[in-house]
């Protein structure tokens, strides 16, 4: 701090106690500044009265802004201890600093790194002063919460069981919001959610115009526009050559224009579009594109925030473009740049626990890490996992170590072989990240040999049968389709010989089979419904399929019991283990689906719906568990001066 703020700045709604306690913790001088927090308590219970500072008669702007709200913000962080880390900063003559608050929540937000290839989990009002966010309690269900920044806590909003996407309108009074085939939007104000629109795939973020139309992206397809008040949404772009999606729109504050994101060739391209002219202009390299009313462009780029002064009305490649940010993963912006609410880049870590049918779970004595899809080996007491692009032997029995079986970025799917001595997985070729390889490989378990491979087609190796030494796989796509993974994939069987059956030929997307102990049935998602759900089919046949899921909350990540007698599943929208009995005379049926727990386990993509989880022999669930179970938000106050600064406005 630079120089002394005087708190005759403040506005005149201010209450004099605040102003005195303010004015004490920004003191410049430390000998006169307040030392810790109890001395801050105690100074708003008035145990060191003086003569109140006299009020300041100042502008009485439309809403809380400058230090009117940075004032709200630091009362709050002392008296209530839930903003925490509150660092003020400014510069000489500065009216209105640029404050950095760590929000606190109690809730776990999704992250690019657990699968969420495109989420944005939080947004910021158009004002400023209300951020809501998606976020997943202790009991596995996401929703949404609104936190006006004058007050300490956030409160759900009601019926946004699985919401997502979350963004506002323009008058910042109702919000819209992505589930499971549906568009939907809320009033802050009270009320239950109303359908916007049937969704036909995954959504991908989402902007509300001036216009009261809510441009879309969806998995696969170009960028689509509804009204905000209902109706049939009406495809706005197509996918070009070499493109596999639009996303992350942005509708510019007159309406006639949209930023968007454009997936294409490994890369992804910020986009104008002029919706009077549907003419495209391609911007360059980034994500998540904002404009500002300062007239800068703000976006995500190689895991920093980028900006750049942006022209409206010619709008062209970008000039002289730089990070204002480093480390942000997700973030929302007010229309004015005056408040940025961000998520930190940061690798969330996980706890590999033992889970019962009751849902009691136990921590395992080994380290948090970055894991996912854990596997069992057939006698129980090792583990493969992926973990930062590498593959991890697990020790489970003999004191918990770990082993480095696979140390290259991009493998994965890890699985073991029948007799327990080999991990079979897969090569991922991902665009941009240096990874070439791809098709399925074998290395020994103590890795005392060189990797063999077993198949170069582009598939995802899922499971042995254990008594025919058969393959099951799903199809990937093509290397410039790596960012989208949705749409037209099959299930199949490789031979002993290396050749390739297809087990099922739909123009739906099907994948993650898993065999049945004996090696009769297979068991894999498909979204022919409309939604994901379990099926199991015989294998070779001939037989119907028999759906396993309910279609009430639909299914993902089946894995089979030891014995075969049950199969589970985990349901889309509430994250609970479901348990299903099995019988196979005189005849396959399923039993009805039987609820086991819910809770805050880490789930991988839902594109791909691989299990993250394993079962043991005797009944328990090899899960993982976020190391930390809520996630910060950081946010900047008066942020607007601080951009200006770092990049003048034209």
């Amino acid at each position: 701090m630079k120089s002394d703020i005087s708190v005759a700045t403040l506005p005149h709604d201010v209450p004099p106690p605040v102003r005195n306690v303010l004015k004490r913790c920004l003191e410049k001088d430390p000998t006169r500044r307040v030392r810790d927090i109890a001395d801050v308590r105690l100074a708003m219970d008035g145990a060191f009265e003086t003569q109140a500072l006299p009020p300041t008669h100042g502008q009485d702007g439309r809403h809380l802004s400058g230090m009117r709200l940075a004032a709200a913000l630091v009362a709050t962080v002392i008296v209530a201890s839930v903003l925490t880390g509150a660092v003020m900063s400014m510069s000489d003559g500065d009216a209105n600093p640029t404050v950095h608050v760590n929000v606190s929540t109690s809730v776990l937000m999704p992250s690019n790194d657990s699968g969420s290839l495109y989420a944005t989990s939080i947004s910021v009002s158009p004002d400023g002063q209300t951020l809501v966010y998606a976020g997943t309690d202790e009991t596995g269900v996401r929703q949404l919460y609104q936190r006006p920044l004058s007050r300490s806590d956030a409160t759900l909003i009601p019926g946004t069981e699985g919401a997502e996407y979350p963004f506002f309108s323009p008058d910042g009074r109702t919000v819209a919001f992505a589930t499971r085939g549906a568009l939907s939007r809320v009033s802050l104000a009270g009320g239950r959610p109303t359908t916007v629109c049937p969704l036909v795939g995954p959504f991908r973020g989402g902007s509300w115009g001036t216009d009261g139309a809510i441009v879309f992206g969806l998995e696969g397809t170009g960028l689509w526009q509804v009204a905000a008040q209902g109706g049939a949404p009406e495809p706005i772009t197509s996918i070009g050559d070499g493109e596999t999606l639009h996303f992350d729109p942005h509708v510019d504050a007159d309406a006639r224009l949209v930023l968007f994101s454009a997936a294409t060739q490994g890369t992804r391209q910020l986009v104008a579009l002029d919706l009077d002219s549907r003419e495209r202009t391609l911007l360059g390299e980034g994500r998540l594109p904002r404009l500002t009313a300062s007239g800068h462009l703000v976006y995500l780029r190689e895991g920093a925030l980028w900006a750049t002064a942006f022209a409206r009305n010619v709008p062209g490649p970008i000039r002289d473009p730089g990070p204002v940010l480093q480390g942000v993963e997700s973030f929302g912006l007010a229309t004015d740049a005056g408040t940025l609410a961000y998520l930190p880049a940061a690798d969330r870590l996980s706890n590999l626990v033992w889970v019962d049918r009751a849902g009691q779970a136990t921590p395992l004595a080994l380290e948090s890490g970055s894991y996912a899809l854990p596997r069992l080996s057939p006698d129980g007491a090792r583990s493969v996992v992926s973990g930062s692009g590498s593959l991890w032997v697990l020790n489970l029995v003999r004191g918990g170590g770990r082993a480095l079986l696979v140390p290259d970025v991009g493998a994965g799917y890890p699985f073991w072989t029948p007799d327990g001595l080999s991990v079979t997985f897969s090569y991922i070729p991902a665009p941009g990240t240096g990874v070439s390889a791809s098709g399925v490989y074998q290395r020994v378990a103590d890795g005392s040999s060189e990797t063999e491979l077993i198949t170069e087609e582009v598939v995802v190796g899922a499971d042995w049968s254990s008594n025919s030494g058969l393959l099951a796989y799903w199809e990937y796509p093509p290397p410039t389709n790596s960012y989208s993974i949705a749409g037209d994939r099959n299930i199949g069987v490789m031979s002993t010989d290396g050749e390739l059956f297809a087990v099922t030929d739909s123009p739906f997307n099907e994948r993650s089979p898993r065999f049945s102990p004996n090696g009769r049935w297979v068991a894999y998602i498909s979204d022919e419904s409309g939604q994901d759900e379990v099926y199991v089919q015989p294998y070779p046949g001939p037989g119907l399929r028999v759906q396993i899921s309910t279609s009430t909350n639909g299914g993902t990540e089946p894995v089979w019991s030891l014995d075969g007698q049950e199969l589970f599943y985990r349901t889309l929208d509430t994250n609970t283990m479901m348990a299903v009995g099995i019988e196979y005379e005189p005849a396959f049926a399923a039993r009805t689906s039987e609820p086991l727990f819910s809770g805050p386990y880490d789930r991988w993509s839902p594109l791909v719906g691989a299990p993250n989880y394993d079962v043991a022999a005797d009944g328990r669930f090899l899960m993982l568990r976020p190391a930390q179970l809520s996630t910060p938000v950081s946010v900047i106050l008066n942020w607007r001066e601080e951009l200006e600064r770092l990049v003048p406005a034209p």
